[in-house]
């Protein structure tokens, strides 16, 4: 892949997360106008959570596989010295 088959894909990929923002906004508002005060606090307080674990189950996951790379190259060297 050249530099500028990378420098397209990346404004794609911004593309992408401008228009995501866009949308996420838009369903904000929809919310905001639709759902009472309570309702929305209640969504947000649940967002919150529900990021949070999703964000604590991710690095775990990265933890694990940070492990499992470990653990592949310690068996490697050793298979290598015999």
């Amino acid at each position: 892949m050249n530099l500028e088959e990378i420098s397209e894909k990346a404004k794609k990929i911004k593309q992408v997360r401008i228009h995501l923002k866009e949308i996420d906004q838009e369903f904000e508002d929809f919310l905001e106008e639709h759902l009472t005060q309570v309702q929305y606090a209640r969504y947000i307080i649940f967002s919150q959570d529900f990021y949070r674990g999703l964000m604590k189950k991710l690095e775990r996951a990265r933890d694990m596989q940070e492990k499992l790379r470990e653990q592949r190259e310690k068996n490697k060297r050793f298979q290598d010295r015999n």
